[in-house]
């Protein structure tokens, strides 16, 4: 499957029962940034997912894997790249 705009393709199938071998979501999330690394071996990939406590909507590193990699633990909901898709929640393909 080719994702729109995109020159990537993976197999859904595969990928989708990879993770579901893997019960908690920082495995999901190490697994998935394996893939991504196994595409571009010179990125380096960072895995937020999408959190709420009382204060708002933060997005929170679940995995991190190539040279140099030191994010910020957490992002505000609405802020940078992440907000982007936090306020307009569809597919998106950032080159």
């Amino acid at each position: 499957m080719k994702f729109p705009g995109s020159e990537l393709e993976i197999n859904i199938a595969d990928f989708a029962a990879r993770l579901l071998e893997v019960p908690e979501t920082a495995g999901r999330a190490r697994l998935t940034a394996q893939a991504i690394l196994n595409h571009f071996p010179a990125a380096t990939t960072i895995i937020y997912v999408l959190e709420q406590d009382d204060e708002g909507s933060f997005w929170s590193v679940r995995a991190t894997l190539g040279e140099s990699v030191e994010p910020d633990p957490t992002v505000p909901g609405e802020a940078g790249t992440l907000g982007t898709l936090f306020r307009d929640p569809r597919t998106s393909v950032f080159e």
